[in-house]
């Protein structure tokens, strides 16, 4: 294995070894270690790489099943899991389709791409072959290390930069000028497509410490469709505050937190609530802009 900590903050494992030893690794290493964390690639981001060569494949990974706020032996109950895996040239047409008003919108999540990349920009003899996982995995196979180090470069800083603008842009904050003490910053607003039905159980699901969330926090009723949670990441420890209503969930991120947990949240909640989550600002300007 080998470690480039060139970014102190920002690592990146190597291994010509098998897959599932890393696994098993960095598996171990994120349980034992608050400070470290993965990377949680969220599916606009991995669409995004999907363009940035030739498109051969994909993954969608849904499971509802992890927040079950539904009866999902009711005849109007959600898609409870999807998971399929196809490769071929045929996988953006799949993936269009799949995404249709009359199919899955909802469950149809990302979870991995496979893309072949020329690190020339040009088709020639010298490419890798990538599979670009959610969770931050890339393997890759192929005729060029240059070109399967720069496409996980351009994952790596488009991932970056998204951190970076949470903890500059939203990450709440007082400051004081001209002797008057200010706010800055401003809440995340994850909004869904379709309404939690089970406010309770969802606050349940989402802070119980468990994997994949990794949040703690004692929900608070104030109205009947309205809850209110002060919760710890485990990544890191740092508060996070969330008010919850069926439509949305809006984080507030104080200063000196994590932008990963944000980040976590989000993916999480793609692969497990809502494929069509969105994220915005009060104004409703996108806060990822991948």
């Amino acid at each position: 294995m080998y470690l480039d900590f060139t970014n102190p903050r920002y690592w990146l494992l190597h291994s010509m070894g098998s897959s599932n030893a890393m696994d098993w690794l960095i598996d171990r290493l994120v349980t034992a270690s608050p400070e470290l964390d993965r990377a949680w690639i969220p599916a606009d981001l991995l669409e995004r790489v999907s363009a940035m060569g030739s498109f051969r494949g994909l993954s969608l990974d849904y499971d509802r099943r992890v927040v079950p706020d539904v009866d999902f032996q009711s005849p109007a109950a959600p898609v409870e899991f999807l998971k399929m895996q196809l490769w071929g040239n045929k996988a953006g047409d799949i993936l269009r389709i799949l995404r249709e008003q009359e199919a899955f919108p909802h469950e149809t999540t990302l979870a991995k791409v496979k893309v072949k990349f020329w690190l020339s920009g040009e088709v020639d003899g010298e490419f890798s072959l990538d599979d670009i996982k959610y969770d931050g995995k890339v393997t890759a196979r192929g005729t060029s290390f240059q070109s399967h180090i720069a496409l996980v470069s351009h994952v790596y800083e488009a991932y970056a930069q998204q951190i970076g603008k949470l903890e500059e842009s939203y990450a709440l904050g007082a400051y004081e000028s001209d002797g008057r003490l200010s706010l800055e910053g401003a809440p995340v607003n994850l909004l869904l497509d379709r309404p939690i039905s089970n406010l309770e159980i969802f606050c349940e699901s989402i802070f119980s410490c468990g994997e994949p969330f990794r949040l703690w926090g004692v929900p608070t009723r104030l109205a009947e469709d309205f809850y209110r949670v002060q919760a710890i990441d485990l990544h890191v420890g740092s508060p996070l505050q969330f008010e919850i209503a069926p439509q949305f969930l809006r984080v507030y991120l104080p200063a000196g937190s994590c932008g990963n947990s944000v980040v976590r949240l989000y993916t999480n909640l793609q692969h497990h609530y809502d494929s069509l989550i969105r994220a915005e600002e009060g104004d409703g300007r996108r806060v990822f802009e991948f």
